[in-house]
């Protein structure tokens, strides 16, 4: 029959067994030769898919910790979210209005490579940083917006800001209490994953005021000279700025 019995020593529970003798101690004892890399975090809070994708887009490198010297932080969902959003489709729909030769550049690695990249910020954001900042900058830039780098917007719960799982990102949410910091690499674990900017003329048709403007576009023949800008601001009038005009009735 094995025996068992158990006391306590201060903060450390001693537990005697046939076997030998078990310690639980409060801090675990980490080894010199175990180093946590971000890649290793991100596995253990259940985002493989996440690692898995920046992978095979070849962007293993922002996650392995080969470069410690670079501050990141890295806003990764769960592989829920991600087999709940897409699995690996990343198409973001802009093939409504892509020339054949932008569908032929854009490859399926093209559109990993531009998600991940627009989930990597560059710099290290806390919580309080985030409330101060709410816009910051990704990774994901290209000719498309004149080597301008895409910006996320975050939101913080003033009320709650102490805690991490009061901060938004484009919407999606943080569900750690609070962000995983790794050397120069910080992490928040996001509820859904977040879709790339659209091309600019597939943003004009997805809203109905600006409807006027984009059939504008298209009597003019000007959808392809406004699509290949890159780095523009369009100054698109609304419905009722048409109509205020006498240009169209109802």
């Amino acid at each position: 029959m094995r025996f068992l019995a158990s006391l306590v020593l201060g903060a450390c529970v001693v537990l005697h067994t046939n076997a030998g003798i078990v310690h639980s101690v409060e801090q675990m004892q980490r080894p010199d030769s175990l180093v946590f890399s971000p890649q290793k975090v991100l596995v253990g809070l259940n985002a493989t898919a996440f690692v898995r994708l920046f992978k095979d887009a070849g962007l293993g490198d922002y996650i392995d910790g080969t470069r410690p010297d670079r501050k990141l932080t890295i806003l990764a969902p769960t592989n829920h979210a991600m087999d709940e959003a897409f699995g690996y489709d990343l198409d973001d729909g802009d093939d409504v209005v892509l020339s054949a030769k932008e569908r032929v550049q854009r490859s399926p690695r093209d559109r990993q490579r531009e998600w991940a990249l627009y989930h990597i910020i560059e710099g290290q954001y806390s919580i309080e940083d985030l409330a101060q900042t709410p816009l910051v900058r990704t990774r994901l830039a290209g000719e498309w917006t004149d080597g301008r780098p895409q910006v996320v917007k975050a939101q913080v719960d003033q009320a709650h800001r102490a805690l991490g799982s009061h901060v938004s990102f484009n919407g999606a949410d943080n569900i750690l209490l609070e962000p995983e910091v790794i050397g120069n690499t910080t992490i928040y674990l996001l509820s859904s994953p977040m879709s790339t900017p659209p091309r600019l003329v597939n943003a004009l048709i997805q809203n109905l005021d600006l409807s006027l403007f984009v059939a504008a576009m298209g009597a003019s023949n000007t959808v392809d000279e406004i699509q290949s800008e890159a780095g523009v601001t369009v100054l698109a009038p609304v419905v009722n700025a048409f109509a205020s005009l006498g240009l169209v009735w109802s």
